[in-house]
């Protein structure tokens, strides 16, 4: 069964509502279409580069981050927000030497995105859509939450005692299904545990056997499943509809074709 990314909302809906993404991670207030009057527009990266604005992450753990963001000029500014970017911890970026063997060391990168802008493509959905635009005065800060995935399996968890550097998605990955899954997080039309699944599979690489195979361990001792059976098959689902995932099918298709 094929979705497209509009239907898996739809989807999510007709399962249980826990599959859905609840509104604290939010929106309100700070996301807009566009900037705002008399705004300079500036992109969210070539800013923090140019020192016009400070960028903080702090994550709460693997699932939840705060994002602080500070105009540092005297003008208000229009910071045009990626759809998918990257968090990864400070001791990393620092060269420091890991500690231990598994389980040691600097915890997990994070992917995680922003909602979307107005206008664009309609015909390609989120995707045709710039970026969104967060609008703040001069000198002024904003803080957002933000759901997050963890990008590199094995690694610790995440906690707030260990900062986050924000940088470019390409530094942790390339793939472009991973970006558009993020794409899908970052508008909240998605539960962090499906979008958990399907991280760890571009990221990763880890086949879906292996995803309903992990298991978490109890306070009892006892060994349970990570995932349900339910959760990975929404996972598949939503993989299989992403548009990068439906144009490698089409060329494996066409390929075969002209055999």
């Amino acid at each position: 069964m094929r979705l497209s990314v509009a239907a898996i909302a739809c989807a999510c809906l007709s399962f249980t509502s826990v599959f859905i993404i609840r509104p604290e991670i939010g929106w309100a207030g700070v996301f807009s279409d566009g900037p705002s009057y008399g705004s300079t527009e500036v992109e969210f990266f070539a800013a923090i580069d140019a020192e016009q604005i400070e960028a903080t992450m702090v994550p709460n753990d693997s699932r939840k981050v705060t994002i602080q963001v500070k105009n540092n000029t005297d003008k208000p500014l229009a910071i045009r927000l990626p759809h998918a970017f990257a968090g990864v911890p400070v001791l990393a970026q620092l060269g420091l030497p890991n500690i231990g063997g598994n389980g040691g060391g600097a915890p997990q990168g994070l992917g995680m995105g922003f909602p979307g802008g107005g206008g664009g493509n309609n015909a390609g959905g989120i995707f045709g859509r710039p970026g969104g635009v967060m609008n703040i005065p001069p000198g002024k800060v904003l803080k957002v939450k933000r759901a997050s995935v963890c990008l590199e399996y094995g690694k610790p968890e995440p906690g707030p005692r260990i900062p986050y550097k924000i940088v470019p998605l390409e530094e942790m990955s390339d793939d472009p299904s991973l970006r558009e899954m993020l794409t899908v997080l970052g508008h909240g039309e998605l539960n962090q545990r499906i979008a958990q699944i399907v991280a760890w599979r571009f990221a990763n690489g880890m086949t879906w056997e292996q995803l309903a195979s992990l298991t978490v361990k109890q306070f009892n001792g006892r060994h349970t499943p990570r995932f349900t059976l339910a959760e990975i098959r929404l996972a598949q689902q939503l993989a299989a509809a992403l548009p990068s995932q439906q144009r490698n099918r089409n060329d494996q298709q066409e390929s075969l074709s002209r055999r």
